[in-house]
């Protein structure tokens, strides 16, 4: 059953709460500091799933998060990354993707300007790209 994006957003933060975070890096070289507000989702549909990228808060530390929520097919072994606006890329850890589940990854960062973009990463197969996200 594929959730709406507001069910999925919200489930997602539920998720934050109880993630522990991993290592600091910067998303960008940018530090006005002068926004303050969130960016995204940028998400793409695939056929058993979805891919999407948020970014909050945006011109100081924030985070960068990255979700697959996988509605059909059979399991596979994957992670998700992102890509920083100077080309990057941070991978999550490699885990088991089976039905009805929502993986994720969050990169506590300096959120300045440029785009962004997140990645599904399937062992041994194909990658996946959200829309950029140009904050």
């Amino acid at each position: 059953m594929k959730l709406p994006l507001i069910a999925r957003f919200l489930t997602f933060t539920v998720i934050l709460v109880t993630c522990t975070l991993n290592s600091t890096s910067p998303a960008s070289a940018d530090s006005t500091g002068k926004n303050s507000t969130k960016a995204g989702p940028a998400c793409l549909e695939l056929e058993n799933g979805s891919l999407c990228l948020y970014v909050s808060p945006i011109n100081q530390q924030g985070q960068i998060n990255v979700t697959y929520e996988k509605w059909a097919g059979s399991p596979f072994l994957a992670r998700v990354a992102w890509v920083n606006p100077t080309g990057t890329r941070f991978n999550g850890p490699y885990e088991q993707m089976s039905y009805h589940h929502i993986y994720g990854n969050v990169w506590p960062t300096w959120v300045g300007s440029g785009c962004n973009y997140g990645i599904l990463s399937i062992s041994g197969g194909a990658e996946y790209r959200t829309p950029d996200l140009c904050v």
